[in-house]
């Protein structure tokens, strides 16, 4: 709920989810609570900007009810209904402002505008606190705390809402500046991330645009040209980054914390889990993770990978929501009522756009019952499951939630199960959406990026409480080696520290401070419910949609315990979570195949070395004889010598065919026997990010998905 703004993230909380526990393996239908849907599309929802008017006289009327201390309980539910309605309205407006500051994130009137409705909702959603306080403290308080838990749906939320309340405070003035503050940064970081750059590269000038319009075919020049443009990047965002770490900071210390990392976990995101139980959490990952996504890069079939890819990089986003369709109801039939409602309103926007800005999201427009999602495709294998299917999850738990705006929490590693859990569910019908070599590629290449986004997870956390716990004074090259010594801890094997500006290529540690260890969270969340699909596919499916009706208004441990979801942070847990995931994608058997394959190969390769050195030997040893016998003829006949030429001794070009179970279903590319498999950092795609870029550096939503 909105009980004390996060000024140092976006305003508008994306999604918020209905309440209520399900039984155990409840029937279709009994998952979410009954919720009207009006027919509408996006087309035609209009942005008629942000005007408080109404709901200052809402509150007004509200104050004066609280300071008349009698029992009118007919007046306060009135007012309280047309303020929440009126909430559902102004952060409908906002959401329609950001989306299409979204898709033009160039167009300065709307980043202005954008910035101004951040700052009006803050100061309105504070006033809005302030006179529910005064009401929580008079004799109308129990009749408040009935209106607040017919919305959020349980009744000791509703009482814990009520004790927050007494106990609210005004924001300070100051607060108010930092808020505004941090906005104008966040805007200035979108339009850094969209400039053109300009780099000198051994003596030829290159821009952003004539990089990705005609790259180097060398590939040293390639990823100089690349890095060079991604330090320019960086020094701007850098700059950004370095104002806003003293304000996100000074943030924290009004609300009573030493730093904002504390304030974060247990204020923004209402963290049930402490900093000493992430950073277990990190060495448990480190342990049990890295070795997992090194067997699936040694293991995935590259061809198939490739093609694969290649297929999916064509698709348009009705493609792709083609491509889900048949299997949505299948997994439940309520999220066939949600996708249906999806498609016919055009409530997305994730085809290709010159001007977008690259970020992924979904975000609840309350007003209408529904949401609207958002991604800038990368053309890349991510396009489908890290957006299409990861998005769709969201939408599903905005389109079924009936809890208003105001009330709606930021608990995103819950939500982020949502979106990541439904990746797995669908790792079911991999094979009847692709094909069976390429359906393998699938599965293997999203547990793959859900493996990487928990390492990025506890990477990019370690970077930031960091950050925001050390008393050093952060520079550009201070923060870009810290950088590069978490990427070389984490086995992401950087060659240099230029190699580690992406940092500031992740929108999040501007949009969303701290946000992002819910992607590995809830990754590990994820998975675990793909390990009970595995085991009893209906009881995984279960779990899934009762977490989908829980969601962001419960911690994350809370609502695990709900679902019957093994605690991720208990011991043991993400050791079983990686031996499920190896289980799901067979890779014991797998591997066990696949040395032996290799052995053979090499085998053959050294035979036909062999033969070739022999006909070389035999051959030059006729050559040796030729030009004698050649020059008696010649002496004898009165002939020329024709210029004789040893080549084409035999060539090379083995082809390896594979069967149903095993890679190789094509001829080997030359570099056939090299060990790297650069395919599965499937998230670098386009090279916006180092080939050697963790996968998850943009997974799922971006700035606001889940926010």
């Amino acid at each position: 709920m909105k009980m004390k703004p996060m000024l140092g993230s976006l305003t508008a909380v994306m999604l918020a989810l209905s309440i209520g526990s399900a039984p155990v393996l409840a029937s279709a239908g009994d998952y979410y609570p009954e919720k009207d849907h009006p027919e509408v599309s996006y087309d035609d929802m209009a942005y008629e900007g942000v005007d408080t008017a109404r709901l200052d006289g809402y509150l007004k009327d509200l104050s004066a009810l609280a300071a008349e201390g009698g029992q009118n309980d007919a007046r306060l539910t009135e007012l309280y209904g047309a303020i929440v309605d009126e909430f559902d309205h102004l952060f409908t407006q906002e959401a329609l402002c950001y989306i299409a500051h979204s898709r033009d994130g160039n167009d300065k009137a709307i980043s202005d505008e954008y910035e101004k409705i951040q700052e009006v909702l803050i100061d309105a959603n504070d006033r809005a606190n302030v006179a529910l306080s005064e009401v929580s403290k008079t004799t109308l308080a129990p009749a408040l705390e009935a209106l607040i838990a017919e919305d959020v749906q349980d009744e000791e939320l509703a009482a814990d809402i009520m004790d927050k309340l007494k106990e609210y405070e005004p924001l300070l003035d100051r607060e108010k500046e930092i808020a505004a503050k941090l906005a104008a940064l966040r805007t200035e970081y979108n339009e850094a991330s969209l400039a053109s750059y300009t780099v000198e590269v051994d003596g030829r000038i290159w821009t952003t645009e004539s990089f990705e319009e005609d790259p180097p075919r060398d590939n040293d020049e390639y990823y100089a040209v690349m890095d060079a443009l991604s330090g320019a990047l960086n020094e701007a965002a850098a700059d950004i980054y370095l104002e806003m770490i003293p304000l996100l900071n000074e943030e924290a210390v009004l609300e009573g914390y030493d730093n904002y990392a504390d304030y974060a976990n247990a204020e923004a995101y209402e963290r049930d889990y402490s900093s000493e139980e992430q950073q277990k959490l990190a060495e448990d990952v480190r342990t049990y993770l890295m070795p997992l996504m090194e067997e699936i890069s040694m293991t995935i079939d590259s061809g198939s990978y490739r093609r694969l890819e290649r297929r999916i990089a064509g698709m348009t986003a009705d493609d792709m929501l083609d491509l889900m369709a048949p299997y949505v109801g299948k997994i439940d039939p309520e999220l066939r009522k949600s996708f249906d409602a999806l498609r016919s309103g055009r409530l997305y926007d994730m085809d290709f756009g010159d001007s977008k800005l690259d970020v992924g999201y979904t975000i609840g427009l309350d007003e209408y019952g529904t949401a609207f999602i958002f991604n800038s495709p990368y053309g890349s294998f991510s396009d489908f499951s890290g957006a299409t299917v990861h998005e769709f999850g969201h939408f599903n738990e905005a389109w079924h939630t009936v809890v208003p705006s105001f009330w709606q929490t930021s608990h995103l590693d819950v939500s982020e199960i949502s979106s990541q859990g439904l990746e797995t569910l669908f790792l079911e019908y991999a094979e009847d959406m692709f094909g069976r070599k390429a359906g393998r590629a699938y599965r293997d290449g999203v547990i793959y990026n859900l493996t990487s986004a928990v390492l990025m997870a506890c990477m990019v956390n370690d970077f930031e409480t960091t950050v925001f716990t050390s008393d050093e004074t952060w520079t550009r090259d201070s923060l870009n080696q810290l950088f590069f010594d978490l990427c070389t801890e984490y086995d992401y094997a950087p060659g240099s520290v230029e190699e580690c500006y992406w940092w500031a290529e992740i929108p999040h540690l501007f949009e969303s401070p701290l946000y992002y260890m819910a992607y590995g969270t809830s990754a590990l969340g994820a998975m675990d419910i793909a390990c009970e699909a595995l085991r009893d596919r209906d009881k995984g499916v279960d779990k899934y949609m009762r977490l989908t009706a829980l969601a962001s208004m419960y911690p994350l441990r809370e609502s695990l315990e709900k679902a019957d979801v093994e605690d991720i942070f208990s011991e043991g847990a993400v050791e079983r979570i990686a031996d499920a995931m190896r289980e799901l994608l067979d890779l014991t058997a797998r591997q066990g195949r696949y040395p032996q394959r290799g052995y053979i190969y090499i085998g053959i390769f050294a035979a036909v070395l062999a033969l070739i050195a022999v006909a070389f030997i035999f051959l030059v040893g006729r050559a040796r004889r030729r030009p004698v016998e050649r020059g008696s003829r010649r002496y004898y006949a009165g002939e020329e010598d024709p210029a004789f030429d040893l080549r084409d001794t035999g060539g090379f070009d083995p082809v390896f065919g594979g069967d149903d179970d095993e890679p190789g279903e094509e001829a080997y590319p030359p570099d056939w026997m090299a060990v790297e498999n650069d395919d599965t950092a499937v998230l670098a795609a386009e090279q916006k990010y180092p080939a050697d870029a963790p996968a998850g550096t943009k997974d799922v939503p971006y700035g606001q998905d889940g926010v």
